[in-house]
């Protein structure tokens, strides 16, 4: 209670003083910090001063979610504090409300992987200044342990709710309190764990960070692998990351930590994604759904049911793929999973722009980006800035395409031999059909040929064929019939269909083709091209 106030209160010496009482009031503080809804301390009869300091309107009764709460007003706040000052008992005070604060952080950490997670979530929205509160005692009294042990107790609660800001601040808070000697016992530890979310969430806002070592440094097994698993499900390059997968799957499996086996399968099923594996993309996924659901964690049946609603999109099963979408991004506001509305309404974006609704598709990836960058989360915000770039460019609006395009190329890495972000080849191919249509075929032919290499050392075939017949757009006629002959037999053995926002540039390059080949020449380029490997496209050239 000490955390809440109001400014337009009357001053601590008018109707405070007579409603509390000198005697009063440094005990009411006392009671203040703990006397939230089902926990009330019993050395002075708190309800009854309490019932008369909502009588004179000095204390604000609401009623939330969690149950009722009552909040001081800052003039009451004010007063008790200086009476509490006055009697020697601030520090006191303070420091029982770290405790209870502390206790009740580390009590909700594991409730949020679990059936109560969506009470819990709110139960630490009700509390969120008073766990500010706490973290500035902590930090005032050079408690470096205690600091710690919050802020990681509440890191994954930030991140659930898309807090990603508050997260960074407060871990840097915590960290910057120096260690005094002694130090309590597993000071370092929980440090060191501390450091490690520092870092993952760091990599999530995009920023380039050197996190091995900071993850090295947590002695529990357990929680360096859920750490492990948390930045092997965000770093750009899916070879980093399905190490960390891996390695962290195997700590999960020996140390029987089902969640984060199920998290491990998610990473998995967006690797089968990638490599458009279908039977297994539905098989880790539905796995990961089945772990999810035993838990009773639905954050994790998002993101498990999210790949496998990408699988109906990539089937090209809009129907399917709009109806998993739209329930999970109901969930997700249901939940107030900010970070997954985000997504889940991005990729609504990108089933419109496969329906060939590309003003719907606009407006809902234009939406997402919004939500995303409020978030500070960069693989949401590529997510729904690849989509409205897209679809920008699909409606013929050419500059709103280009300027997202070229947003989404800043500050990336297009170095072949060295990591490089996820979006960026099928950025680069999109770049290539804009540049074409605006009459430079060359330069357009040498963004496909550059996206071409990249998605060959990702192992994507869709992007592959993606930038194939994007170089089939600028390459001369019988180069053009003989890449997309290649480019159709690939699709067919990857049972990979060509959705209607892929069909006018393939059909504009073979109509092309065709009229300056005459149709004998042109299906015989075609044959070609369809009895060759994706190794070959150079060849073809």
């Amino acid at each position: 209670m000490l955390a809440h106030g109001d400014a337009a209160a009357p001053g601590p010496g008018d109707a405070a003083r007579p409603a509390v009482g000198d005697a009063a009031a440094p005990r009411l503080g006392d009671a203040a910090g703990p006397a939230f809804g089902d926990s009330v301390t019993t050395e002075l009869d708190v309800l009854d001063l309490l019932a008369r300091l909502v009588d004179r309107s000095l204390v604000v009764v609401a009623d939330a979610p969690t149950g009722m709460r009552y909040r001081l007003l800052e003039s009451v706040s004010e007063y008790c504090r200086a009476r509490m000052s006055d009697a020697g008992e601030l520090d006191r005070v303070r420091l029982a409300h770290l405790r209870h604060y502390l206790e009740l952080a580390e009590r909700a950490e594991p409730e949020l992987y679990a059936h109560d997670q969506r009470d819990w979530l709110l139960r630490l929205d009700a509390e969120a200044a008073n766990m500010r509160a706490a973290l500035d005692t902590a930090v005032a009294h050079a408690d470096a342990g205690a600091a710690a042990r919050l802020v990681n107790a509440l890191a994954w609660y930030w991140f659930l709710r898309g807090r990603l800001a508050e997260a960074r601040r407060s871990l840097e808070t915590a960290l910057s309190v120096p260690v005094s000697a002694p130090a309590a016992p597993g000071t370092g530890a929980v440090r060191a764990r501390a450091a490690a979310w520092q870092a993952a969430f760091a990599l999530l806002a995009g920023e380039h960070v050197d996190w091995r070592p900071v993850l090295e440094a947590v002695p529990d097994r357990r929680e360096r692998a859920r750490v492990e698993v948390f930045v092997g499900m965000h770093v750009e390059d899916i070879a980093t990351g399905q190490e960390l997968t891996e390695r962290s799957l195997a700590t999960f499996r020996e140390v029987g930590d089902k969640w984060g086996v199920a998290v491990a399968l998610v990473r998995h099923a967006m690797d089968a994604f990638t490599r458009r594996d279908h039977e297994a993309l539905e098989r880790i996924g539905t796995e990961s759904a089945r772990l999810f659901i035993e838990l009773g964690d639905r954050w994790g049946l998002l993101r498990a049911t999210e790949w496998l609603a990408s699988l109906a999109e990539m089937r090209k099963d809009a129907e399917q793929a709009a109806r998993l979408f739209g329930e999970g991004l109901r969930m997700a506001e249901d939940l107030g999973l900010w970070p997954e509305v985000a997504s889940h309404t991005a990729w609504l974006g990108w089933v419109a722009l496969g329906k060939g609704d590309y003003d719907t598709a606009i407006e809902i990836c234009e939406r997402a980006l919004k939500l995303a960058t409020a978030q500070g989360y960069s693989r949401n915000t590529s997510m729904a800035e690849m989509g409205l770039a897209f679809a920008a460019r699909r409606a013929g609006r050419y500059d709103l395409a280009e300027k997202h395009l070229n947003h989404l190329l800043e500050g990336l890495s297009r170095d072949p031999g060295g990591d490089f972000a996820m979006h960026l080849p099928d950025t680069l191919i999109e770049l290539g059909y804009l540049t074409e249509l605006r009459g430079d075929a060359d330069a357009a032919m040498r963004l496909h040929m550059e996206a071409l290499g990249l998605a060959r050392k990702v192992g994507d075939p869709a992007t592959t064929v993606f930038a194939v017949e994007g170089a089939a757009a600028a390459a001369r006629p019988e180069q053009a019939a003989r890449l997309l002959g290649l480019a159709d037999a690939v699709r067919r053995h990857n049972q990979t269909p060509v959705g209607l926002s892929e069909r006018h540039d393939i059909d504009r390059a073979a109509s092309r083709a065709r009229a300056a080949l005459g149709d004998e020449a042109f299906e015989a380029a075609y044959a070609q091209g369809a009895a060759g490997k994706l190794d070959d496209v150079e060849k073809l050239l």
